[in-house]
């Protein structure tokens, strides 16, 4: 009698902890996917955001700065520093699906600076519910 009641109690605890564990597995493997997926969608933000954001800094700087100092920010291999260094920036910040999505519309719209830089303000953090 107690050997049988042992190997019930093996049964369901060694049945049972197999597929918790695959469900765990299941559920973590899920969280992977979406972040994942999360991830990518951010980057393609990044690339989409950051070469229109170069163009609106440089516009904006040329009526501002001397004709010396407009050259050098003129410069292809300044720009595309400038570029990489707001892709590398960006795909570190915690951007919800959100602001990904308005993020990536605001560079799709063919606007002038102004526009396309009020448009991202549509993306900042929204204040948490109390």
């Amino acid at each position: 009698a107690m050997t049988r009641w042992a190997l019930l109690v093996l049964c369901i605890y060694g049945c049972g902890g197999s597929s918790v564990a695959s469900d765990r597995d299941t559920s973590d493997a899920r969280r992977e996917a979406a972040l994942e997926r999360l991830a990518k969608a951010q980057e393609a933000m990044c690339a989409a955001l950051c070469p229109r954001l170069t163009d609106c800094a440089l516009e904006t700087s040329r009526g501002s700065v001397s004709a010396q100092e407009l050259k050098e920010l003129e410069d292809p291999q300044f720009l595309a520093a400038y570029t990489a260094k707001c892709q590398n920036e960006c795909v570190l910040r915690d951007n919800s699906r959100r602001q990904g999505r308005v993020g990536q519309a605001c560079a799709a719209a063919k606007s002038t600076c102004a526009e396309f830089l009020d448009c991202l303000e549509a993306a900042k953090p929204r204040p948490q519910q109390p």
